[in-house]
């Protein structure tokens, strides 16, 4: 069963079970779109479940039109965005890590040659972290965009959930686009 108008209605009236169709119907996407974002699996996770609280204790207060998918995309891009802010300042504090040269996107180093797999599943493993360290090393709104686009979001429906003009995101999917094709193709190059 998919979630339409009906569902929503239960859940703004205090339906739980409605609401738990809603986390089945859209936590893989959301999961993956926030994995995608900060690139740590714990941290996807956290991000998803605060995703859906956020929604429960809005939702009553949405109004009837509301497009459920946008939203809870919008209330996810958020979230990635507080986590980062939140991770940059702890950064900078002097009780962190003590790296100064630490970045956005942790320590880890990309490895192996990107393409199809060419052996087991060690190498499609090496080759799916190549892609999701290629994806981290994007600026974080041009990566927004373009994980927006793969997950199915039109382009008018990227704009509403970033709040960017639809110049700015075709923009972005461009750069993101051209700079992971570099950023892989490079590494066959390398290799």
């Amino acid at each position: 069963m998919t979630v339409d108008a009906r569902t929503i209605a239960a859940v703004r009236g205090g339906n739980a079970e409605a609401f738990d169709l809603v986390v089945r119907e859209y936590q893989p996407r959301l999961y993956r779109f926030l994995f995608g974002m900060v690139g740590e699996a714990e941290v996807a996770r956290d991000l998803t479940q605060d995703t859906f609280l956020a929604a429960y204790r809005a939702l009553p207060d949405t109004r009837e039109d509301l497009n459920l998918t946008g939203w809870l995309f919008q209330i996810a891009r958020n979230n990635a965005r507080s986590y980062w802010r939140r991770r940059k300042l702890i950064t900078w504090l002097p009780f962190g890590r003590g790296d100064r040269d630490d970045d956005r996107d942790g320590d880890w180093e990309p490895t192996g040659v990107a393409g199809p797999p060419r052996g087991g599943p060690e190498e499609f493993v090496v080759e799916r972290e190549d892609l999701g360290a290629a994806l981290r090393s994007l600026q974080r709104a041009d990566r927004e965009c373009l994980l927006l686009v793969v997950d199915g979001f039109s382009y008018d429906e990227v704009c509403a959930i970033t709040g960017l003009t639809l110049a700015a995101v075709k923009g972005r999917i461009f750069r993101a686009r051209k700079e992971l094709r570099a950023i892989l193709e490079g590494k066959d190059t390398a290799g």
